[in-house]
Parts: structure tokens; C-alpha cells; sequence
């Protein structure tokens, strides 16, 4: 589908080219200057190339095609010098469609759409009024007037011939027709000048942002276009007629130029994002990193949520759920999934939508700060204080609810109960065993055990309550447990190391009602293993995010179940 697009903006942009490439020809053997040529030339030249570069890059806006149609309604006043009378009749009924297309474009850029009730009312007069101008200049004029010169008023240029399709000639009507509607539009042109600084005063600083570049070119046309209107209409001779008409056409050309500046702004804002994954690094809060996707959006109102599967909603850094946007409301949100599961959103200005690639990038870099944070190398201290928690060897207990997802699907808002209840129980086993709690998130738990403790009598007694307690609505409920022993290294905010991390992905590697443990564990409980207790060795794996290879053990007792399948681990290699 892109690729047709892509040839698609490609054919459009040769045959534009093409047509403008006749009118120079025409204008000027038809004897206009030099000067005025050109000078068309290159506005028309600059919408079209402003457009292929949006339609190329963005399929999907109507903005680039919107702009490629603007650069050739743009050359068929041309047209109007042509020698012959069929085609100057129809340029010259048609020679002010530029000016609909162009107050179209001022409305519904940079997201292709009229998004306000009031801009599709005044779109819709604007081609009320081409619509009544067309057909009656082709079908009321009986000659068609000769052009003057934009660079030489005295020069006298064009067809000036008859109408062929002039068959129900009416002069008088037709003068009437003109000037009220030119009167109406330059009132239409007002009105559209007041929207546009509306909506640039409105625009959050991302929307300012992309807007500004085009607009502010915009307002000065638009102002230009309707002093010229009204001067004409009302036989106002002005000295400045002719700096004024170069104003009017310096104006447009900034339209597109600036369509082109907001474009290249989007694309450094992308290079931005590269800034933003280094920095993720470095951040320690939701908050710093909110900060930072607002700060390389441009948008200090950009928020972000972590996806909470026991609460199926999106969290904000203060725990709370993230109310999403709403229809209309101008403000956007883009999901940041992996494998098919949500893991966050970015709430942002819609104005934003239209620059996909940057949304895409900083989405990216928000996933891998998900990433980061679920797997880190650091475990907060849940503990107030951090020197509470044991120093030296220790081994790690991790355990998390295996279908979470199911199980919330299954209770509902009873769900937060069970969770509440699996946490008491295990808590009151750690404790019981010699265990401190570290943390405890969502449906995961993480405890540490000092070499008197007893980790494997504790992660046994862990699956027996679990299996033997009443849960509502007869639900199982099952956790993986690994266990490692290791030395971390500590901190002011708790434990910090590989080891750390090597235990969370042990007990992701574990299926729901066992226990694996690492061969340094194994070493250390091998004297003191719990009553009728066995270890028995799983193979060799890769444990995803932790280098090297690992061998992994099984602990297992009569009386809880022994056979799971094969680990769940990037590599495996059975004994």
C-alpha cells in the first residue's frame, strides 16, 4: 500500500512538473515578462515540492497530496494567455481555485482533517463560492479579457477572445455575481485570518511548534489577498499595487517553505530520541523520565503510564490510573506494546500524531526504560531504610504469579483481593524462614535470605500454601521461584548487581508450582537441604539479558508436583 502511495506522489509530481513546464511556456510567448514567470515558477514549484516530500513520507495525511493539487491550481492562470480559446475558457473560470485549496490547507494542516464544526462551515462557504464562480464565469463571460503583466502593468498579455463556452452570455449578471461574491470573500478571508491566529494563540507548544512555520505566512497572505481584493473591487489605485502582489506571492511561497521547515524539524526531533536512550541510563523516577519524552516531544503536557496487568489499566508514576484521552479532546495516546502485551502509553498532543517516525522512536526508548526497569540489576529496598537490609552473601528469592492475566480476567475486581491475600502469605513465610522482603510490586515479590536463613525450606513452604489455601471462586494460583545466592553490591536505594538480575531471571524461567534454583545455590543449600528434599539438574541455558550460561536445578519434594516442561529460557540445553 506505501509503495503504491510513493508512485502515486512520484506520477503526480512528474505531471505537475510537466504542467508547469507548459505554463512558463505559454506565459511567455504569450508575451508576460520574465520576471512575473519566475516568479510563479518558483511558489508553484514550492508547493509541489513540499507535497511530494509529505506524501512521500507520510501516505496516509491528506496534507501532501492536498499541496501537490495546490501547485497545479496554482498554474492555470497561465492558462489563461493560451492561444487557444478552449483551454484559456476554462483557466479563466477556473483561475481562483488556488485561493479555496489554499484556505483548505491553512484549516486542516498539519493532520489533513477539519477537526472544528466552525472550520467545516466556513470551508464550506469558501467552495460555496467556487462553486457559484465557475460555472458562471465559463458559462456567462462572452470574451475573455486579456492579462496584464504582474511585473508591467502596461504590458498587455493573453487570449483576449471569445467564450466558446459562453452560451448564456449576461454581462451585467455576471459583474453583479463577481463583486459580491469577491466582497464575501474577502470577508471569508478575515474570518479564516481570525481562525488561524486562534488557533496559534490555542496550540499547546507542540502544536505552536509545527504550525508556526506555515502559518504565520498564511496571515500575512491572507491579509495581502484581501487588501488587493477589496482595492480592485472598489477601483482603488495604489502606488504599491505591485509591491503588494510581490508580497501576496512571497507569502504563499512561505506556506510551502514553511511546511518544509516543520517537516525538518520533525527530523531532528527524531535524532532527539537518541539523546533520550542514553539518558533512560541514568534515569532513576517515572517522573525524570516523563521529563524527558515531554522535553524531546516538545509537549510539556505529555504523560506517560506503565501498563498494571492486575489492574488492567495504565498507572502514572504516582500510582495512580492514567485517565486516557478522549474524542476530540486534543489530546492523543500511542501504545507501547511488546510481544503483543501492553507494557505503556504516552499521552501526548494530537498535533503529534502526524510525526509518526518520532512517536514510533520515543515509544521505543520508552519500552526499553520498561524493559529496564523490570529487569534492572537494582532492587528498591522496600524497607525505609536500606541498611536494614542484610549485607554480604545473600540468597534471593523471587516469585511471581504465573496467568496473572487469566486470573484477573476470571475475579474481576476480586483480584486485587487474592493479590492482597498471596502477598500476606508469603510475606508471613519469609519471615518465618529468615527471610526480609526487598520488594514487592504488581503481582512479584523479592526477598533475601543471610546464610543462616533458610531460602529452600521457604520457597517449598511458599508452593504448599499456595496449593493448600481456599481461594475465591475455586482459582489457582500459581508462582515461579527462583533462587540464586550471590554477592550484591548495596546501596543507599538497596541491592545493585548482576546477581540481582540473575535471580529474576531464574524465576521467570520457572513455571507456575516450582522451584529453580542456580548451581551457586545448589552449592550452598546442598548441606542443608529441607526435609526429603532433592535437587536435580535442568541443563545448561542463556538466560535472556544476562551473559553467559547458567545451569539450572530443580528442587523437589514427594508432595508437590516434579515435572514441568523445559525451562522458559532464551537457549537450553537438556543433561
Amino acid at each position: 500500500m506505501q509503495m503504491k502511495s510513493h508512485v502515486t506522489a512520484a506520477v503526480a509530481a512528474l505531471a505537475a512538473l510537466v504542467i508547469a513546464a507548459l505554463a512558463a511556456l505559454v506565459a511567455l510567448r504569450a508575451g508576460e515578462g520574465a520576471v512575473a514567470v519566475a516568479q510563479t515558477q518558483l511558489v508553484g514549484i514550492a508547493y509541489l515540492l513540499a507535497g511530494t516530500v509529505a506524501w512521500w513520507r507520510r501516505p496516509d495525511n491528506p496534507t501532501g497530496p492536498l499541496l501537490v493539487a495546490i501547485a497545479y491550481c496554482w498554474y492555470i492562470p497561465e492558462f489563461q494567455a493560451a492561444a487557444e480559446p478552449v483551454v484559456a475558457g476554462l483557466a479563466y473560470a477556473t483561475r481562483r481555485l488556488v485561493n479555496a485549496l489554499s484556505a483548505y490547507l491553512l484549516l486542516v494542516f498539519p493532520s489533513g482533517h477539519l477537526s472544528l464544526r466552525r472550520h467545516r462551515l466556513v470551508i464550506g462557504v469558501v467552495f460555496g463560492i467556487a462553486a457559484i464562480q465557475v460555472p458562471t464565469r465559463l458559462l456567462m463571460t462572452e470574451h475573455i479579457p486579456a492579462q496584464l503583466d504582474h511585473a508591467d502593468r502596461l504590458t498587455i498579455f493573453g487570449c483576449d477572445c471569445a467564450n466558446p463556452f459562453g452560451v448564456l452570455p449576461a454581462p451585467a449578471l455576471l459583474d453583479g455575481i463577481e463583486r459580491w461574491t469577491a466582497f464575501l470573500s474577502v470577508a471569508v478571508s478575515l474570518v479564516i485570518m481570525g481562525l488561524v491566529i486562534e488557533r496559534l494563540v490555542r496550540a499547546t507548544p507542540a502544536t505552536r511548534r509545527i504550525l508556526w512555520p506555515v502559518l504565520f505566512g498564511a496571515v500575512v497572505g491572507l491579509i495581502v489577498f484581501a487588501y488587493s481584493l477589496l482595492s480592485s473591487l472598489l477601483d482603488l489605485r495604489t502606488p504599491y499595487e505591485i509591491a503588494l502582489g510581490a508580497v501576496l506571492s512571497v507569502a504563499r511561497a512561505a506556506v510551502p517553505i514553511g511546511f518544509l521547515i516543520g517537516l525538518l524539524r520533525m527530523k531532528l526531533g527524531q535524532t532527539a530520541v537518541a539523546g533520550l536512550v542514553v539518558g533512560i541510563q541514568g534515569e532513576r523516577t517515572a517522573d525524570s523520565l516523563e521529563r524527558s519524552i515531554a522535553a524531546v516531544l516538545h509537549d510539556p503536557t505529555a504523560r506517560i503510564g506503565t501498563w498494571s496487568p492486575a489492574t488492567r489499566a495504565y498507572l502514572d508514576s504516582a500510582g495512580r490510573a492514567l485517565a486516557l484521552p478522549q474524542p476530540g479532546s486534543g489530546m492523543s495516546a500511542s501504545f507501547v506494546e511488546r510481544h503483543d502485551l501492553p507494557l505503556g502509553v504516552i499521552v501526548h498532543d494530537a498535533a503529534l500524531d502526524d510525526d509518526k517516525a518520532l512517536l514510533d522512536a520515543v515509544s521505543a526508548a520508552f519500552a526499553l526504560s520498561v524493559d529496564r526497569d523490570r529487569l534492572a540489576s537494582t532492587v528498591h529496598a522496600q524497607a525505609e531504610d536500606a541498611r536494614l537490609l542484610p549485607s554480604g552473601p545473600v540468597t534471593f528469592l523471587y516469585a511471581d504469579v504465573e496467568g496473572s492475566t487469566l486470573l484477573l480476567d476470571q475475579l474481576g475486581e476480586r483480584y486485587a483481593e487474592l493479590l492482597a491475600e498471596e502477598r500476606r502469605l508469603i510475606r508471613a513465610i519469609v519471615r518465618a524462614h529468615g527471610g526480609v522482603e526487598i520488594d514487592s510490586r504488581a503481582d512479584e515479590f523479592f526477598a533475601a535470605f543471610t546464610k543462616t536463613a533458610d531460602p529452600g525450606g521457604a520457597a517449598l513452604a511458599i508452593q504448599r500454601s499456595l496449593r493448600d489455601h481456599a481461594w475465591p471462586d475455586g482459582a489457582t494460583v500459581r508462582v515461579r521461584i527462583g533462587l540464586h545466592h550471590g554477592v550484591p553490591q548495596m546501596t543507599d536505594e538497596g541491592y545493585v548487581g548482576l546477581d540481582v538480575h540473575r535471580a529474576a531471571r531464574i524465576g521467570s524461567a520457572a513455571h507456575g508450582g516450582q522451584v529453580v534454583l542456580s548451581d551457586a545455590t545448589r552449592v550452598i543449600l546442598a548441606a542443608r537441604l529441607p526435609p526429603q528434599a532433592t535437587m536435580r539438574c535442568l541443563g545448561v541455558v542463556r538466560l535472556k539479558g544476562v551473559p553467559g550460561h547458567d545451569t539450572l536445578w530443580q528442587l523437589e519434594v514427594p508432595d508437590l508436583p516434579q515435572e514441568f516442561t523445559a525451562p522458559r529460557v532464551e537457549a537450553h540445553r537438556p543433561v
